[in-house]
């Protein structure tokens, strides 16, 4: 009898501690001072709180990322990102549908989705040890997830071309305007045809975005009705214009203004195929490939910590 009871005060142990609470720490390998502060701040943190925790290097191989979170997540009960759009994207694609939360210290290049958020640091730092959380839609364009904007044309282009040409710390910001102007003045405009609810859209493109969060590039407010929480990406169609036009639109997003319905159509979405081939894809800033594809919304496919 005894050793039944031993036995079953066991068994509820285990399954009651199974593991000390650990947090995982992703981040990628290039360094700024915020960043720097950043991680100071949460390892000392960690210490007095006496809370073990792992630190991971992102990888440029999204394959090797992936098995790192295959081998590793399991010993974790909580994931900090300490990075930007770019970190983020990579871990919601490793932990999508996962019942384990991901708290973020925003001190990447862009930052966009950390803006739809709207938390001031402190609250971002109050949230890594808060008990509550917010589910997050994702979007998903082919088999791959996004946390905040995927586009097809220009910022497609412009992201493709990025590749290999990281800079870091403050120098980020200047290289990716420089080449965004750069390629403003030399982007071809391609048609684009797509497909929603069995209705066909064909036009001349700039460029064609899906968003859950409501900001891209560093700050331009491109989709202010879109709702990270309500079941529906925005599909913000930039139809081609002339470069005055173009600048004058780029201008307005920077500092929040409407958009001009002559060149500008937005609406609500769940899925939406894009039928067009060999245009570029970018998702939360990293190139994915080309088109066709489809894009889709999937509802409450990620856990992220709040104040």
């Amino acid at each position: 009898m005894l050793q039944n009871i031993a036995q079953s005060i066991f068994k509820l142990r285990n399954l009651i501690n199974v593991q000390p609470f650990s947090f995982l720490i992703v981040t990628n390998p290039f360094q700024n001072a915020l960043k720097r502060r950043l991680m100071a701040w949460l390892v000392n943190e960690l210490a007095n709180k006496n809370i073990r925790y792992q630190l991971y290097y992102t990888s440029t191989s999204f394959s090797e990322n992936s098995r790192f979170f295959e081998q590793n997540l399991h010993l974790h009960q909580q994931v900090v990102v300490l990075g930007g759009d770019g970190t983020l994207h990579l871990v919601v694609n490793c932990m999508a549908h996962q019942l384990k939360p991901i708290a973020l210290l925003p001190c990447g290049t862009g930052n966009d989705f950390a803006r739809s958020l709207g938390f001031t640091m402190t609250q971002f730092k109050d949230a890594i040890f808060s008990s509550h959380q917010l589910q997050v839609d994702l979007g998903k364009v082919g088999e791959r997830y996004f946390i905040n904007v995927a586009g097809i044309g220009f910022d497609g282009q412009v992201v493709a071309h990025s590749i290999g040409k990281q800079k870091i710390g403050s120098w980020a910001k200047l290289a990716y305007l420089v080449l965004t102007l750069k390629h403003l003045f030399c982007y071809q405009a391609e048609p684009i045809a797509l497909k929603h609810g069995g209705e066909p859209y064909h036009y001349q493109h700039f460029m064609t975005l899906f968003a859950n969060g409501r900001y891209f590039g560093g700050g331009m407010k491109v989709a202010p009705k879109a709702n990270i929480a309500d079941g529906e990406l925005e599909c913000v169609m930039i139809r081609d214009c002339s470069l005055l036009t173009k600048l004058v639109q780029l201008i307005r997003m920077t500092f929040a203004m409407p958009l001009s319905p002559k060149v500008v159509k937005q609406m609500a979405i769940k899925e939406m195929s894009v039928l067009s081939v060999g245009l570029p894809i970018e998702a939360d800033g990293e190139y994915i490939g080309l088109t066709p594809t489809i894009i889709k919304l999937v509802p409450n496919a990620i856990l992220i910590k709040a104040p």
